[in-house]
């Protein structure tokens, strides 16, 4: 038997608590982000394939400790929290939730794709269904954490690619943890808007400063 705890500060919570009150009460929410790229400043203009962005936090302090101890497998209610967030802000219509994959290698490694995990508490709120063979991943390169938006861009070419599903006409909400440079869910867009999806939303937990992309 492991004690409930915070997976912001580690703090112990009651077994039906997500997080403690005074984190849930400093987390910092995003506020007037850009509706379409999803960035504090907006970059719509350097070539965004999405249609929109739903991200209710910015990455700092305590959303940030709440990913990362999400990845690291330490506070998996973070992914339910983070969820339930994105899920009181989706307006409109969708036909499926899309996870940006991972290798299965990194899969295999980690036990879990974080965004999926999202995505699954996304589907329990609001009855969209998540859709893992919408895309894959198909090689992992070199992490992308220090990278400029630039240097993303052009090593992002390539990982990812169509999969299985018919995606055709469809309206599809494209799941991350954190948006940062874009680069990502952009080609992850792109993919998608090729294959014939109508129309595709990107969410995430958080996503981050423009000093920090």
């Amino acid at each position: 038997f492991y004690p409930n705890r915070c997976p912001f500060c580690d703090g112990f919570i009651k077994w039906d608590e997500l997080c403690c009150a005074e984190c849930d009460g400093k987390i910092e929410r995003s506020g007037n982000i850009c509706s379409v790229c999803g960035k504090p400043e907006c970059i719509c203009d350097s070539g965004i394939h999405y249609d929109g962005a739903v991200v209710p936090f910015l990455y700092e302090d305590v959303s940030k400790k709440g990913i990362l101890t999400l990845k690291t497998g330490h506070g998996m209610t973070a992914a339910e929290y983070f969820g339930n967030a994105i899920a009181d802000k989706i307006h409109g219509e969708y036909d499926m939730i899309v996870p940006v994959p991972m290798t299965k290698k990194k899969i295999f490694a980690r036990g879990y794709n974080q965004a999926e995990l999202i995505a699954k508490t996304v589907s329990a709120k609001t009855g969209i269904p998540v859709v893992n063979d919408a895309l894959c991943k198909k090689s992992d390169k070199e992490e992308q954490h220090n990278l400029s938006r630039e240097e993303r861009i052009k090593h992002i070419s390539g990982l990812f690619g169509e999969g299985k599903k018919n995606i055709e006409g469809k309206n599809i909400l494209l799941c991350d943890d954190v948006i940062t440079t874009t680069a990502t869910v952009n080609e992850c867009a792109r993919i998608l808007k090729d294959m014939g999806a109508k129309t595709v939303t990107v969410t995430a937990a958080a996503t981050t400063p423009l000093k920090n992309t």
